[in-house]
């Protein structure tokens, strides 16, 4: 779990060049976003964070711009959100910083048609206490009640392309492209998943996203998470690149469950040609149901449907009306006679 009393420490120290108070007029790195703008040409590139919104309610409109760091380490966050309610960021390109979008207390922010791409962190710069990563992504959230939907991230690491912090709960994170998000900084940790739900997140839901090409897994749900929903999601060939396949801490699975995840739906999603297994769930009493599977664990060993609770099997966890060609163990199947588990033929990747 990365520290969020140290990120957001560094958000203020490093990623707040408070350059200005900004409304009208041309609009520079660092500057404090207090009423509603539109920008009229780039913002960059920043040596030490980009834009900070100020106030609630403000709608920071790109206005097809981008708003863009140095592509080094240090750079801070692109648009930092925090403290703040009601904020809209929409129709632009966040790039080359340590994090793209941080958004941390507040709630009933949107994050809209914006393009997050080539946010790098190295592996050894940021460190919490415990020695994780504290930046490294695209989209940020310690939060709660927030919006993150229509917007390409793609090509962020070592982290991840969309992270929500432990604890955050009730956010919606829909209609994304999270693809590409598979870099390897240095010789620390690279995690490179598309999505992740840190321990603890609660009662979120990520619906409608395609979730492609990412280092680790797809879709990933830590520990003590609850109540999380991930639905009509289209997630492929995850595992192949970056920190997942370079690591060793990763396998590359497509939707993963960790284990102490409980009461998370997982239904509807298509999920193809993944490196490790197509869903693998290591929590308890959660539902996986009604998911297209096929041609997973393409890197030499994994299934399509992978439950890994031994004693009992499945430990509570109900899978139904799933289509696959591999599982394990054969409560993943469904009931004996096959009424509730469909096993098909793989079928094409899409």
């Amino acid at each position: 779990m990365k520290a969020v009393a140290a990120i957001v420490a560094w958000v203020l120290a490093t990623g707040t060049g408070f350059a200005g108070v900004a409304g009208a007029g041309e609009v520079r790195c660092g500057d404090v976003i207090t009423v509603d703008t539109r920008l009229h040409g780039d913002v960059g590139p920043c040596s030490s964070g980009g834009l900070v919104v100020g106030g609630d309610g403000i709608r920071l409109d790109l206005n097809g711009h981008s708003v863009f760091g140095m592509a080094d380490m240090g750079d801070g966050v692109g648009i930092s959100v925090i403290g703040r309610s009601g904020v809209v960021v929409t129709n632009g390109t966040v790039s080359h910083f340590d994090a793209g979008v941080y958004i941390e207390g507040g709630g009933y922010n949107r994050l809209s048609h914006l393009s997050v791409q080539d946010n790098i962190s190295s592996a050894q710069a940021h460190l919490s206490p415990d020695g994780t990563l504290s930046f490294g992504d695209g989209v940020v959230l310690n939060s709660d009640h927030n919006l993150i939907d229509h917007n390409n991230i793609v090509h962020n690491g070592p982290n991840d392309g969309i992270g929500v912090f432990a604890n955050s709960g009730h956010n919606t994170i829909r209609g994304n492209v999270v693809t590409d998000n598979d870099v390897r900084a240095g010789p620390g940790p690279s995690f490179d998943d598309g999505i992740r739900l840190e321990s603890g997140a609660h009662d979120n839901r990520i619906v409608g996203n395609i979730v492609e090409g990412n280092g680790r897994s797809g879709i990933a749900v830590f520990a003590y998470g609850s109540g999380n929903v991930v639905r009509t999601n289209a997630v492929r060939r995850n595992g192949f690149t970056g920190g997942g396949n370079q690591s060793g801490i990763g396998r590359g699975d497509g939707i993963r469950l960790y284990p102490g995840s409980t009461g998370t739906q997982v239904r509807n999603n298509d999920v193809f040609a993944n490196r490790a297994d197509g869903i693998r769930v290591d929590g308890q009493s959660n539902m996986i149901t009604r998911n297209r599977t096929g041609g997973n664990g393409t890197g030499g060993r994994g299934y399509d449907l992978h439950d890994g609770n031994r004693r009992p099997p499945c430990d509570n966890n109900v899978w139904r009306a799933n289509t696959f060609s591999r599982g394990r163990p054969d409560c993943v199947k469904g009931p004996p006679g096959g009424s509730a588990g469909l096993n098909s033929p793989a079928r094409a990747v899409r």
